[in-house]
C-alpha cells in the first residue's frame, strides 16, 4: 500500500462513508490528507458539513473526517 503524504489529493472509494449529507451524493467524495496515522487519516473535505470535524485541529471545523487508509485512493481530482 502506498505511503500518503500530506496534502495529497484524495477520492473516497468507499460509498458508504457514515456521514449524513443533505446536498448531492458526490460533495464527500473528494479531500486532501491533512493527518496520518498508524491505520487512518483524516481528510480535509472540499466542503462544509455539520457532522463533519476539525480533524483534532489539522483542518478547518466541519470540514474533517477520518477513514481507514483502504477507503481512499490517491486522484487528480480538482
Amino acid at each position: 500500500m502506498r505511503k500518503f503524504k500530506l496534502g495529497d489529493r484524495v477520492e473516497v472509494s468507499s460509498r458508504y462513508t457514515g456521514i449524513p449529507c443533505s446536498a448531492g451524493e458526490d460533495d464527500l467524495l473528494y479531500g486532501n490528507i491533512c493527518k496520518i496515522e498508524s491505520s487512518s487519516v483524516g481528510v480535509r473535505h472540499d466542503i462544509e458539513n455539520s457532522h463533519l470535524h476539525d480533524c483534532d485541529g489539522t483542518c478547518d471545523n466541519k470540514h474533517g473526517w477520518y477513514y481507514y487508509k483502504p477507503e481512499v485512493k490517491l486522484t487528480d481530482h480538482v
